[in-house]
């Protein structure tokens, strides 16, 4: 990774509190399914980080930012549809804590973790 990158996320990150996230209902991904996630402070922070790295950004990076956990992905449409009815006959919001970033670089293959960057804690 960009040493701008990590940099940035080493200087920030103590400096971010841990975050409420609101877990406010379920969303379709296609061929998967996930919680979407309502954070005033997690939209502010992926705002500035999204301006800090406007150089190394890829079309997909400048697209709008939906927030959310994903729960499947990357399966037959059927079995997305299937879970995504069953957790919303069920669901109620919830709130989550944020507890900090993962660093992650795309290799041509699986996704590879560098780092974990903690909140501070209050």
């Amino acid at each position: 990774p960009e040493p701008a990158v990590t940099d940035l996320l080493k200087d920030i990150a103590p400096q971010q509190p841990v975050m409420l996230l609101e877990v406010a209902g379920i969303i379709k991904l296609g061929r998967g399914v996930a919680y979407k996630i309502q954070s005033s402070a997690l939209i502010a922070l992926q705002q500035y980080l999204k301006r800090q790295w406007q150089p190394w950004l890829t079309p997909q990076d400048r697209q709008g930012f939906r927030p959310h956990i994903t729960i499947q992905n990357k399966v037959e449409a059927a079995t997305a549809n299937k879970l995504f009815e069953e957790l919303t006959a069920s669901f109620c919001p919830f709130t989550a804590q944020g507890i900090g970033l993962s660093l992650w670089e795309y290799r041509g293959g699986p996704w590879h973790k560098v780092q974990d960057y903690d909140f501070r804690h209050i």
